[in-house]
C-alpha cells in the first residue's frame, strides 16, 4: 500500500505545474552612469492599456567588460512602502565578476529580455566577450525567467550595480501582490 501511495504521489507531483503565485507592478526605474561616453542609459516605465506595464529604453555600451567588471544585486523589502520600513533581503547576488554569471544570465535575464530587446545570447561558459552595441528595450517586464514561485506582498527596491572601468547602475521599485488563483 505504501508503494502504491508513493507512486500515486509521484504521479501527481510529476503532473503538477509549478506556477508563480504573485504578480507585480513596476513603479519606478532609475539609471546612473559615471561616464556616458562608455555607457549611456535611458529607461522609462511605459503602460499599454490597463494591465500591460514594461520598461522601455536603451543602453549604449561602448566599453569592454573584463575580469575587473563586478556585478551585484541588493534587494530591500517593505510591507508598507515607507522608507523607514525597508529591510535588506538575503535573496541577492553578492559582488561577483560579471563574466562568471553566465547561469544567472541564461536563467533569469535572457528569458525575460529575449522577446523585448536585442540582448545577445552568449555561447560558452562565460559572459565574455560582450558585444559593444546600442541595446534597445521595448516593454520588457519580469513575466518570464526563473524567478521565485512565492514572494511576500509589498514593495521591493532592487539595486543592480556594475563596477570596474565604469561604475553604473539600475534600480527598480516594484510592488508585488499575491495572485488570486
Amino acid at each position: 500500500m505504501l508503494a502504491f501511495n508513493l507512486v500515486l504521489l509521484l504521479a501527481l507531483l510529476g503532473s503538477c505545474e509549478c506556477k508563480r503565485l504573485w504578480t507585480h507592478e513596476l513603479l519606478e526605474i532609475h539609471t546612473y552612469s559615471e561616464d556616458e561616453s562608455k555607457i549611456k542609459l535611458e529607461a522609462r516605465i511605459e503602460r499599454q492599456g490597463r494591465y500591460l506595464v514594461g520598461i522601455s529604453g536603451s543602453g549604449d555600451l561602448q566599453y569592454d567588460f573584463d575580469n575587473t567588471t563586478l556585478f551585484e544585486v541588493i534587494i530591500h523589502h517593505s510591507s508598507s512602502g515607507s522608507e523607514s520600513d525597508y529591510k535588506p533581503l538575503p535573496m541577492a547576488v553578492p559582488k561577483k565578476r560579471l563574466v562568471d554569471l553566465k547561469k544567472m544570465y541564461d536563467d533569469i535575464v535572457y528569458p525575460a529580455m529575449k522577446d523585448c530587446s536585442n540582448m545577445p545570447q552568449i555561447e560558452g561558459d562565460l559572459l565574455w566577450p560582450w558585444p559593444r552595441d546600442l541595446y534597445t528595450f521595448d516593454m520588457c517586464n519580469f513575466d518570464k525567467g526563473n524567478l521565485p514561485e512565492i514572494m511576500s506582498e509589498g514593495y521591493y527596491k532592487i539595486f543592480c550595480t556594475f563596477s570596474g572601468e565604469v561604475n553604473w547602475s539600475l534600480s527598480y521599485l516594484v510592488y508585488v501582490k499575491t495572485k488570486l488563483i
